[in-house]
């Protein structure tokens, strides 16, 4: 394109430098970036908002041919949509370029098409939207027109404050900022995030996904003791944000595409792959008592353990080895193995019955010692972890014992202002203790017992001590179990209240995340959500939730093709379907049952075999 035809006057060399214009030329002047037409008007986004925001078309025909019904043949509506098109593809960096031009083109005349070398149109975006922006694209395409709407309203306005109407709302029906009404529920957008970006990168990262955000906050704020003055996710982050470039400055720089990552803004990237594995795989652990509970294959076990070594790994002077336990609970798991009891034990050659201690009595131990330790040398404690893997296949009143009360945030051992507080209590085993046993070693003055280089508590002679029992503050106790296994409701009251429930869900975004490469995926996600629909549908197998297949299931095709698919169908998924249907059909029924399912589980276009 010659100087002369191009729309915009400055050199356009980025996406930056192409949203500027737009909101240059489009927003304020009201023009085409594709044309000469004036087709930002009151009366062009009525039509788009009386056709397709207020008449949402519920039919079974394709997207755009809906949105053509609704619109009708204004050529003008329809390059004022290709606009909204257009932005909301704009910093994609997961689509391609041939994909964001043929969506846009779908709304333009044939003489205003554009083609790969048009100054608005990028190769690369600056930002991972993920799987839930092109699924969601409705509810984000709605956002935009809402937002449109706003600043048409107030073109009286000399100079309009954008962030501002984002941030007020764009949506008169709902409260949150960052939702739209559709139909009749609410839905998030990421484009809430992508236009605060845009706006001003300095300021807002370039991260589309408000789960992402929430995930850097909990797993940075963590990670460096922040104290947040504000509950708004945005200050959050800021917080979070300048904390991350003081510590780490140009250590893990951007990773979309060399030409922005000179910006300021772009020196330290969240998902630079030293920093993303860290927190994307982090559990938010909001309370020290959480049990982890969903359909198989959610990634229970897997997020848990791979988010605390995670943990472990990047902070410096950890422990893996003593602060952090995962044990797989099952129905011979007692009070014995847990907190202590009567074994035999190998001594020169003799076998002896001796009390050892269980293996979270041993990280209780070492747990308040290090909160010793913190005390005296004035600085955080190190956390603990023990996961409790299946925790619901053991019978859990008989291992966990008095360990109950112990386990109550209010109940943990702690120090305040140098005083130990929290709950110390005797087991049945303690007339058996001597030191090796002890949480807690109490002189008769109630004086804790001094630990020496190795950790030991040093008993002096002629002393008297008391040895108590009771759960550091410093302990997480997480617990993980598939509701198919055993109800949550089968758990004893006593112990349900004293956890956070946590429930997880099949999630696609990391089945896109890992398939992102390839030109099925869109597709793979579409029969994969469809069938899990199918599983709890009364037209389907009127199955609970729980019977849901996790994202596990669906990412053990090496290739996204009908041949890998029927493979894990045949290996995998369907003998697990079958044996949750075997208590509702007779095994012919059984067979005629997934014969239906299965052909939901089909691509379409079956020609890549």
């Amino acid at each position: 394109m010659s100087d002369e035809n191009k729309i915009c006057n400055e050199d356009i060399k980025d996406i930056y430098d192409g949203f500027n214009c737009f909101k240059e030329r489009f927003l304020k002047q009201h023009k085409s970036l594709f044309s000469e037409n004036e087709i930002f008007t009151t009366e062009n986004l009525n039509k788009i908002i009386e056709g397709f925001v207020n008449k949402p078309d519920e039919s079974s025909d394709t997207f755009d041919n809906k949105i053509k019904k609704q619109l009708g043949n204004s050529s003008e509506a329809h390059e004022l949509f290709a606009h909204i098109i257009w932005l909301w593809s704009l910093a994609a960096s997961d689509m391609k370029q041939s994909s964001k031009i043929d969506d846009i083109n779908k709304w333009l005349s044939e003489d205003k098409q554009i083609e790969e070398s048009n100054q608005f149109s990028f190769s690369k975006g600056i930002m991972s939207t993920g799987q839930y922006h092109k699924t969601n694209k409705p509810a984000e395409l709605i956002f935009i027109i809402k937002f449109l709407d706003k600043v048409i309203k107030s073109s009286d306005e000399e100079d309009i404050n954008y962030i501002e109407i984002l941030q007020n709302g764009v949506d008169d029906n709902t409260t949150e900022k960052q939702k739209v009404k559709i139909g009749n529920s609410t839905k998030k957008v990421a484009m809430y995030n992508i236009l605060l970006h845009l706006l001003n990168p300095n300021i807002y990262p370039s991260i589309a996904s408000y789960n992402h955000k929430e995930k850097i906050v909990n797993f940075f704020g963590t990670h460096f003791n922040i104290q947040f003055e504000s509950d708004d996710l945005d200050e959050k982050f800021r917080c979070v944000w300048k904390k991350a470039r003081e510590e780490y400055n140009d250590k893990y720089p951007y990773k979309w595409d060399e030409i922005y990552s000179n910006k300021d803004f772009n020196k330290l990237d969240f998902y630079h792959k030293d920093l993303a594995y860290l927190w994307k795989s982090d559990i938010e652990l909001e309370a020290k008592n959480i049990v982890l509970h969903g359909a198989p294959g959610t990634g229970k076990t897997y997020s848990v353990e791979h988010s605390i070594k995670n943990r472990l790994e990047f902070v410096k002077n950890q422990n893996e080895n003593k602060q952090y336990k995962l044990v797989q609970f099952h129905p011979s798991f007692g009070y014995e193995e847990f907190i202590d009891g009567i074994k035999p034990v190998l001594s020169n050659n003799n076998i002896q019955l001796e009390l050892v201690n269980g293996i979270f009595k041993d990280m209780c131990i070492d747990a308040f010692k290090e909160l010793i330790l913190a005390k005296n040398k004035n600085r955080e404690p190190k956390n603990f972890y023990f996961v409790a893997d299946e925790i619901n296949r053991a019978e859990l009143s008989r291992v966990f014992g008095e360990l109950l009360l112990c386990l109550e945030d209010d109940k943990r051992l702690r120090f305040k202002e140098s005083k130990l507080i929290g709950t110390k209590i005797k087991t049945q085993n303690a007339s058996l203790w001597q030191k090796k046993h002890a949480v807690v070693v109490l002189d008769k003055n109630g004086k804790i017992a001094e630990i020496d280089d190795n950790d030991q508590y040093i008993l002096e002679d002629g002393k008297n001590y008391e040895y108590f029992f009771g759960v550091p503050e410093n302990i997480y106790f997480i617990g993980t179990m598939n509701d198919i296994d055993r109800s949550v409701d089968s758990f004893d009251m006593a112990l349900r209240r004293r956890f956070v429930w946590k429930h997880y869900k099949c999630d696609y975004d990391v089945i896109y995340e890992h398939f992102a490469s390839n030109d099925k995926v869109d597709e793979y996600i579409t029969i994969c959500k469809k069938l899990n629909e199918y599983i709890i549908s009364k037209n389907g197998f009127n199955l609970s939730v729980s019977y849901e297949l996790g994202h596990s299931y669906f990412m053990k095709i090496s290739n996204i093709n009908n041949t890998q698919i029927n493979k894990i169908w045949m290996e995998n998924i369907a003998p697990l379907l079958k044996e949750y249907l075997r208590t509702e059909f007779s095994e012919n029924e059984i067979k005629k049952e997934l014969d239906k399912a299965k052909k939901i589980f089909t691509l379409e276009n079956s020609k890549n075999k």
